[in-house]
């Protein structure tokens, strides 16, 4: 039997601390209860029903794995080794398998002779052989560079009911595409304020952005990040996210190295569908464009690039077919990519106060990703230049996200 503490069972003394303590509720009653909005319930939902999708995918793409393994041979069956299918195998697999052969023998038939009559189909829609590429140019962070990622236009087809081939060097239609956005922009406060847009479509009022039907995907290349790179960039993209509706998708790190000429589709890295948006930590030696090639200031110093960032459209050109396809001549972000100073990062998170202004470039950069333009006012977190005090998007950044956030959804690109 344990002997009890007296000490601990006896009534508080003089020297109790916490004798004379009072506990105070106050605070508790006079807290106010912050509801959700009909917006926040509704983005919530759709993004709890775009992961149910994405595990109802998973789950089919398991069960089907496991199906085929029930007709796989077991190591111990000789039979298939033997030929000895009358004592292993019942009559029921035996018809089974034959039914399988034929089955194989039509499906190969059926694509040979699909595959005579394809070409000539995507000939007569001027969509064979490699495009070419008008170039379209992009600002990007604190330079500007070249990007030849708009889709050419295709021959105008001999009758509108002839349908809509995907041109070569796109991927298939995403299987994440929905019938609705994801996700429902940030209210934005009263009062606007100045922002632009990189890209406009042909109506010359309308920005050009990404699909908000389907999740925008993204890696990264960890080589030179500085310490709590993780965490910077997972908090800029969520308040990107907030202020867009725009969902994105951490697919995880790349070994992919930045480039200025990165292709939308990379398939033997990625798969078939649009190339993610690359985020990636770098240098000057492997990326001149960082560092201190900036222009200069009123002062007369020279500005230091921390990142720059860009983001690659695709789209039917408007002389395609008019049967074919309602959002002729309409453009869409596919994928982009955002690089990022890793040294200079560092310096940064380094000093007083540099954590704050860290995030505030990389939202900046994502900024130019989903389509932003920098503007002459300071107050903005999209002014060319970075100000110590502006830690956060601005009324006018608000509103041009907004916009970005209601987006054309485009199933067939």
């Amino acid at each position: 039997m344990v002997e009890e503490d007296e000490a601990w069972n006896s009534p508080p003394g003089d020297d109790d601390p916490f004798d004379s303590w009072v506990l105070d509720d106050s605070f508790v009653q006079s807290a106010e209860v912050v509801e959700q909005t009909a917006a926040d319930r509704e983005r919530a939902a759709r993004q709890a029903n775009l992961q149910r999708m994405l595990a109802d995918q998973s789950a089919a793409q398991e069960n089907q794995f496991n199906a085929n393994r029930r007709f796989a041979p077991s190591e111990d069956d000789q039979s298939w080794a033997t030929g000895d299918y009358e004592s292993a195998a019942p009559r029921k697999k035996r018809t089974w398998l034959k039914l399988s052969a034929a089955l194989v023998i039509v499906s190969v038939f059926a694509v040979y002779v699909l595959a005579q009559f394809v070409p000539l189909s995507v000939s007569l829609l001027g969509l064979n052989g490699a495009p070419d590429q008008p170039t379209a140019t992009t600002v990007a962070g604190d330079m500007t560079f070249s990007d030849s990622r708009v889709n050419p236009a295709p021959q105008t087809a001999p009758s509108s009911d002839a349908g809509l081939l995907r041109p070569d060097g796109w991927p298939s239609a995403s299987a994440e595409q929905q019938s609705a956005p994801l996700g429902i922009p940030a209210a934005v406060p009263g009062g606007g304020g100045t922002h632009a847009f990189i890209q406009m479509q042909p109506d010359g009022v309308t920005p050009v952005a990404y699909d908000p039907c389907r999740p925008i995907h993204y890696v990264t290349r960890p080589d030179g990040a500085p310490k709590g790179a993780d965490q910077l960039i997972e908090e800029a993209v969520a308040r990107v996210s907030l202020a867009t509706g725009l969902v994105f998708i951490n697919d995880g790190a790349t070994d992919e190295a930045p480039s200025a000429e990165r292709d939308s589709f990379l398939p033997e890295r990625y798969g078939d569908r649009w190339a993610p948006v690359l985020i990636a930590w770098s240098n000057p030696t492997e990326s001149p464009d960082l560092g201190g090639g900036g222009s200069g200031d009123s002062a007369g110093s020279t500005l230091e690039i921390l990142g720059y960032a860009g983001s690659s459209s695709a789209g039917y050109a408007e002389d395609s077919d008019p049967g074919a396809a309602d959002n002729a001549g309409q453009q869409i972000f596919v994928s982009g990519g955002l690089t990022l100073d890793g040294p200079d990062f560092a310096e940064l998170l380094s000093e007083r106060g540099g954590y704050a202004e860290a995030r505030a470039t990389v939202m900046h950069e994502l900024g130019h990703l989903v389509g932003l333009d920098h503007v002459s006012d300071d107050s903005q977190l999209m002014s060319p230049t970075l100000s110590v005090d502006q830690t956060d998007f601005a009324n006018g950044d608000l509103e041009g996200l907004a916009a970005l956030g209601r987006g054309q959804c485009m199933a067939d690109i």
